[in-house]
Protein backbone atom coordinates (compact mmCIF):
# COMPACT_ATOMS: atom_id res chain seq x y z
CA UNK A 1 0.00 0.00 0.00
CA UNK A 2 1.30 3.48 -0.82
CA UNK A 3 0.01 6.25 1.11
CA UNK A 4 1.44 9.85 -0.76
CA UNK A 5 1.66 12.88 1.07
CA UNK A 6 1.82 13.68 4.83
CA UNK A 7 -1.65 12.96 5.91
CA UNK A 8 -3.52 10.68 7.47
CA UNK A 9 -4.39 7.36 6.67
CA UNK A 10 -8.04 7.14 4.89
CA UNK A 11 -10.50 4.59 6.10
CA UNK A 12 -10.30 2.54 2.85
CA UNK A 13 -6.29 2.30 3.20
CA UNK A 14 -6.88 0.94 6.94
CA UNK A 15 -9.50 -1.62 5.19
CA UNK A 16 -6.71 -2.87 3.39
CA UNK A 17 -4.19 -2.60 5.67
CA UNK A 18 -6.43 -4.66 7.78
CA UNK A 19 -7.06 -7.76 5.48
CA UNK A 20 -3.69 -7.73 4.91
CA UNK A 21 -2.58 -11.41 4.87
CA UNK A 22 1.47 -10.91 4.37
CA UNK A 23 3.85 -12.46 7.50
CA UNK A 24 6.27 -9.80 6.35
CA UNK A 25 6.70 -6.62 6.05
CA UNK A 26 8.35 -3.40 5.69
CA UNK A 27 6.01 0.00 6.36
CA UNK A 28 8.64 3.04 5.36
CA UNK A 29 7.85 6.50 6.87
CA UNK A 30 9.34 9.93 6.23
CA UNK A 31 6.85 11.63 8.66
CA UNK A 32 4.08 10.45 11.25
CA UNK A 33 6.01 8.13 12.97
CA UNK A 34 3.83 7.47 15.67
CA UNK A 35 1.23 6.21 13.12
CA UNK A 36 4.05 4.36 11.53
CA UNK A 37 5.46 2.42 14.37
CA UNK A 38 1.73 1.14 15.51
CA UNK A 39 1.21 -0.05 12.19
CA UNK A 40 4.37 -2.07 12.26
CA UNK A 41 3.73 -2.76 15.60
CA UNK A 42 0.32 -4.80 15.13
CA UNK A 43 1.24 -6.17 11.75
CA UNK A 44 5.28 -7.24 13.29
CA UNK A 45 6.55 -5.85 10.35
CA UNK A 46 9.49 -3.90 10.61
CA UNK A 47 9.62 -0.09 10.46
CA UNK A 48 12.13 1.94 8.46
CA UNK A 49 12.49 5.56 8.74
CA UNK A 50 13.86 7.26 5.42
CA UNK A 51 15.14 10.95 5.94
CA UNK A 52 13.39 13.39 2.92
CA UNK A 53 15.43 16.33 4.38
CA UNK A 54 19.26 15.20 5.17
CA UNK A 55 20.74 17.07 8.32
CA UNK A 56 23.71 19.42 7.59
CA UNK A 57 25.51 18.29 11.00
CA UNK A 58 25.32 14.64 9.83
CA UNK A 59 27.94 13.75 7.58
CA UNK A 60 26.00 10.80 6.02
CA UNK A 61 23.46 13.23 5.05
CA UNK A 62 24.74 16.36 4.44
CA UNK A 63 24.33 16.45 0.48
CA UNK A 64 22.00 15.22 -1.98
CA UNK A 65 23.98 12.35 -3.19
CA UNK A 66 24.68 11.18 0.38
CA UNK A 67 21.57 11.46 1.44
CA UNK A 68 20.09 8.89 -1.41
CA UNK A 69 22.76 6.73 -0.90
CA UNK A 70 21.81 6.60 2.73
CA UNK A 71 17.89 6.24 2.22
CA UNK A 72 18.85 3.36 -0.56
CA UNK A 73 21.44 1.33 2.05
CA UNK A 74 18.57 1.93 4.50
CA UNK A 75 15.73 0.27 2.30
CA UNK A 76 18.33 -2.77 0.75
CA UNK A 77 19.32 -3.55 4.63
CA UNK A 78 15.27 -3.31 5.52
CA UNK A 79 14.75 -5.64 2.42
CA UNK A 80 17.60 -8.06 3.10
CA UNK A 81 16.33 -8.55 7.03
Amino acid sequence: MLQEGSGELTLTSLKQLDNCKCTKGIVIYAFRAKQAKAIALEKHYKDVYLSPLGNSKDNRLNSYTKLLQYNLNTLKNAIND
